[in-house]
């Protein structure tokens, strides 16, 4: 037997008609519209039903077996009176039930989708690409009111004036550093001397600007510059290029303990005392830089992606 669970009471009630057509709402108050009238309940006959009349001229009628239903399963002629005593029902209530129930809304048909035609897009044309003209135009210069560059004392050798920014003291710095540091490591005496420094800085000058692929090349048969060959030898130029130093200490001082070019802070602070040292009138002026390529270990040095993804070095000017 089918059971309800009353809300009030909370408990498990059985389950009539009444029941039912008040957990319905009658059937009038849904929110689902249809302007449809509900289809008459017509169960089909079947060899269920107990009204069913077999005729027989021959004989007399027998009503056949009725078979057995699968517990759970309602008989059908029980479905029918039960839908006629709700039908009943539901007819006899039904003016109550219209007043309790607001107004239905009336169902609004869906509009029909329009078709709309879709426009096609004309093809791109590709337009040929403009071809860029070149003009020719002289140039002209306007009138200005610079000052005249004074004009020089003396004018000078190169070498004159590179010797304002390394200057004989510092030759000497660097001679003297790099044999306490050869001596040092190697426990052993290099014995170089200012004169041999100058011309190792030369030669690496002239490597700057007559390269090759490797340093000993230049030493070789076929191929060596006489410049550089007569000068030095390999031997001793890898020796004094190996152990090269500008300080005494192999630790910085108290005072540049957190300087990252304490071991070039010589050649830096004789290169600025030079530029101190030229003569300078008011005027205009520019600064420059140049970047230097450098894979070692400085945490100074910057990637430059425009310069074709290098490591480099910056130098103010």
């Amino acid at each position: 037997m089918a059971t309800f669970l009353d809300p009030v009471t909370r408990r498990r009630v059985p389950l009539n008609n009444d029941i039912i057509l008040g957990i319905l709402q009658d059937g009038n108050c849904s929110d689902i519209d249809f302007h449809e009238p509900d289809e008459e309940f017509n169960p089909k006959t079947s060899i269920l039903d107990d009204d069913l009349i077999i005729k027989d001229n021959d004989g007399p009628s027998e009503a056949p077996a009725t078979p057995s239903l699968p517990p759970g399963v309602p008989h059908p002629k029980t479905s029918v009176l039960k839908r006629k005593s709700i039908d009943m029902y539901t007819k006899a209530n039904q003016g109550e039930s219209s007043k309790s129930c607001s107004k239905k809304s009336k169902r609004i048909p869906a509009a029909k989708p329009q078709v709309v035609a879709s426009k096609k897009k004309p093809p791109k044309t590709k337009l040929p690409p403009r071809k860029r003209i070149w003009k020719k135009n002289y140039y002209i210069d306007k009138q200005h009111d610079y000052p005249t560059l004074p004009e020089p004392l003396e004018i000078r050798t190169p070498t004159q004036y590179y010797s304002d920014y390394f200057t004989e003291d510092l030759y000497e710095l660097i001679a003297l550093c790099t044999n306490l540091y050869y001596l040092r490591k190697k426990g052993r005496v290099l014995n170089t001397t200012k004169q041999e420094i100058k011309r190792l800085i030369g030669i690496h000058l002239l490597m700057g600007i007559l390269s090759y692929p490797r340093m000993v090349m230049y030493w070789r048969r076929n191929i060596s510059i006489s410049m550089i060959s007569s000068a030095m030898t390999r031997d001793r130029l890898m020796a004094l290029r190996t152990n090269l130093h500008v300080v005494e200490s192999d630790s910085p001082p108290a005072s540049d303990s957190n300087n990252p070019l304490w071991k070039v802070q010589p050649i830096i602070d004789a290169v600025r005392e030079g530029c101190t040292k030229i003569l300078r009138t008011p005027g205009r002026y520019s600064i420059d830089e140049q970047m230097i390529p450098f894979t070692g270990r400085c945490h100074l040095k910057q990637y430059v992606k425009t310069s074709l993804g290098l490591w480099v070095s910056k130098i103010l000017w």
